[in-house]
């Protein structure tokens, strides 16, 4: 990983799912072999897993006991990770800049362009920045539940679903034939429609 791309700017490595016994023997062969700091090592730890499924992680509104893995990781990483060594690894990063996208208001006049968010356990992932750009550029977002809502929100000029899992919610979103005809009347009258899922 080190040596793909030589602007990979990886400076450190943490080795996981290790049997303490062996991290001095793999510490030394890593450091060796790649002139890179091992900052610690995560044993195995099955009462911090996550589950997964097919498309990815268990959301954290759906993870029991989050607070305890957590807090069980963090235990951990006291004990077995050189946490002192990595924090003063990241103050010697270069500061990250990154200019402002230059987009003109979507709206001169400064009226707000609502914007319906499609927003429940079937669609829930979201780019907080993504979001916050929106807002910035004057669009009012608008929540509303593909599983719940029969009908778009009132006065919307833009629709947005999500990432999420929806398929885990196929039979509910199927039986919402209130919601289903709203999107696809707003989508035929030109409404603008980003569907991630």
């Amino acid at each position: 990983f080190a040596e793909f791309r030589p602007d990979s700017f990886i400076k450190g490595v943490l080795l996981n799912r290790l049997k303490p016994a062996l991290y001095p023997m793999l510490k030394e062969i890593v450091e060796k072999e790649t002139g890179l700091k091992v900052y610690g090592y995560l044993p195995p730890m099955p009462e911090a897993q996550l589950e997964s499924r097919h498309l990815g992680l268990v959301t954290a509104a759906e993870t029991a006991g989050l607070r305890q893995k957590l807090d069980f990781l963090a235990e951990q990483a006291e004990r077995t990770v050189d946490l002192d060594g990595l924090l003063r690894l990241a103050q010697e990063a270069p500061e990250i800049s990154a200019d402002a996208p230059n987009f003109d208001a979507p709206s001169p006049s400064g009226e707000k362009i609502r914007i319906a968010v499609a927003k429940d356990k079937a669609f829930c992932f979201y780019y907080r920045d993504s979001l916050d750009l929106l807002r910035e550029l004057g669009a009012e977002l608008v929540p509303f539940s593909p599983l719940c809502d029969h009908a778009l929100p009132q006065g919307c000029r833009g629709l947005l679903l999500g990432g999420g899992y929806p398929e885990l919610h196929a039979a509910e979103l199927a039986g919402n034939t209130g919601l289903r005809r709203a999107v696809k009347n707003a989508v035929e009258q030109g409404v603008p429609c980003i569907a991630e899922c």
